[in-house]
Protein backbone atom coordinates (compact mmCIF):
# COMPACT_ATOMS: atom_id res chain seq x y z
CA UNK A 1 0.00 0.00 0.00
CA UNK A 2 1.71 3.05 -1.24
CA UNK A 3 -0.64 5.67 0.84
CA UNK A 4 -1.29 9.28 0.17
CA UNK A 5 0.79 10.37 -2.61
CA UNK A 6 1.75 14.54 -3.00
CA UNK A 7 1.97 15.93 -6.14
CA UNK A 8 3.50 19.42 -6.97
CA UNK A 9 1.17 22.07 -7.95
CA UNK A 10 0.71 23.33 -11.46
CA UNK A 11 2.38 26.70 -11.15
CA UNK A 12 5.55 24.55 -9.77
CA UNK A 13 5.23 22.24 -12.82
CA UNK A 14 5.21 25.51 -14.96
CA UNK A 15 8.03 26.66 -13.18
CA UNK A 16 9.65 23.41 -13.04
CA UNK A 17 10.16 23.41 -16.84
CA UNK A 18 10.53 26.76 -17.76
CA UNK A 19 13.58 26.24 -15.47
CA UNK A 20 14.92 23.34 -17.81
CA UNK A 21 14.25 25.43 -20.97
CA UNK A 22 10.82 23.51 -21.89
CA UNK A 23 8.00 25.69 -23.12
CA UNK A 24 4.29 25.16 -22.39
CA UNK A 25 2.54 24.19 -25.36
CA UNK A 26 -0.67 23.85 -23.72
CA UNK A 27 -2.30 22.99 -20.08
CA UNK A 28 -5.33 21.10 -19.70
CA UNK A 29 -7.80 20.20 -16.83
CA UNK A 30 -8.46 16.75 -16.14
CA UNK A 31 -11.55 15.53 -14.70
CA UNK A 32 -12.12 12.49 -12.18
CA UNK A 33 -14.38 9.97 -12.33
CA UNK A 34 -15.95 10.84 -8.37
CA UNK A 35 -19.24 9.06 -7.41
CA UNK A 36 -21.11 11.15 -6.05
CA UNK A 37 -23.03 13.35 -9.06
CA UNK A 38 -22.80 16.64 -6.94
CA UNK A 39 -18.89 16.35 -6.60
CA UNK A 40 -18.64 14.92 -10.63
CA UNK A 41 -20.48 18.08 -11.94
CA UNK A 42 -18.51 20.52 -9.84
CA UNK A 43 -15.26 18.75 -10.82
CA UNK A 44 -16.63 19.30 -14.59
CA UNK A 45 -16.93 22.66 -14.22
CA UNK A 46 -13.63 23.08 -12.08
CA UNK A 47 -11.73 21.08 -14.87
CA UNK A 48 -12.01 24.03 -17.66
CA UNK A 49 -9.41 26.00 -15.81
CA UNK A 50 -6.80 24.08 -15.37
CA UNK A 51 -5.30 25.53 -12.05
CA UNK A 52 -8.69 24.62 -10.52
CA UNK A 53 -8.64 21.14 -11.78
CA UNK A 54 -8.48 18.32 -9.63
CA UNK A 55 -5.75 16.78 -11.87
CA UNK A 56 -3.79 18.45 -14.69
CA UNK A 57 -1.67 17.69 -17.83
CA UNK A 58 0.68 19.98 -19.11
CA UNK A 59 2.14 19.52 -22.69
CA UNK A 60 5.76 20.51 -23.43
CA UNK A 61 8.43 21.59 -26.27
CA UNK A 62 12.26 21.47 -25.72
CA UNK A 63 13.90 24.83 -26.40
Amino acid sequence: NVGHIHTCTLRALVELGEYYNFNVIKKYGLKMPYPNPFVRIVDKILSRLPQLSTRYLVLFRKE
